[in-house]
């Protein structure tokens, strides 16, 4: 009786722990669904130390927790193919798109499919920096969340160049 009761228990946690490990792969793939569309706005935080780049992005998402898991890619992809207009209020000067023809981002679109994946090695240039995230509710279904985030500006700008997608510095003369 006691080998049943116990057998039971034993197959009621391994069927939870398979439920909340299918619950987070079902997370994971909504988010990268909605990332695909690449809907974020991004706007200078502050000025950040040499180097690297402070930006606030704020991602749109039906989940909040969805939404902030994606704002350091579309930190990345913003520094990459959007770029950041500047606050004059701030003192912070425009970033300009490292990655300026679309032409370009379709030569590399394979590349960019690897680097932009889950684990993909964007996370090596973008690490979080506020703890204060701000959530706004859009409508009934809608999050907007802004998430702070230090881009490693001039290193990724470096890979870029090493990788034959941009051209380098001083490279036009």
């Amino acid at each position: 009786m006691i080998m049943k009761k116990i057998l039971i228990l034993v197959l009621l946690t391994v069927c939870c722990g398979t439920q909340d490990a299918e619950a987070q792969r079902r997370k994971i793939k909504k988010a990268n669904k909605e990332t695909i569309e690449w809907k974020y706005d991004i706007e200078p935080e502050e000025i950040g130390r040499q180097n690297s780049k402070v930006i606030r992005v704020w991602s749109y998402s039906k989940d909040v927790n969805v939404a902030k898991m994606q704002a350091t890619k579309n930190a990345v992809h913003g520094i990459i193919f959007k770029g950041v207009a500047g606050d004059t209020d701030k003192r912070i000067s425009q970033i300009l798109p490292l990655v300026k023809s679309l032409a370009v981002q379709n030569e590399f679109q394979s590349f960019f499919d690897d680097f932009f994946s889950d684990g993909g090695d964007y996370r090596a240039y973008v690490s979080t920096t506020s703890i204060n995230d701000s959530v706004v509710k859009i409508d009934k279904r809608m999050y907007k969340v802004g998430v702070v985030v230090n881009v490693q500006y001039d290193a990724l700008r470096k890979m870029l160049e090493q990788k034959g997608i941009i051209k380098k510095l001083g490279g036009g003369f």
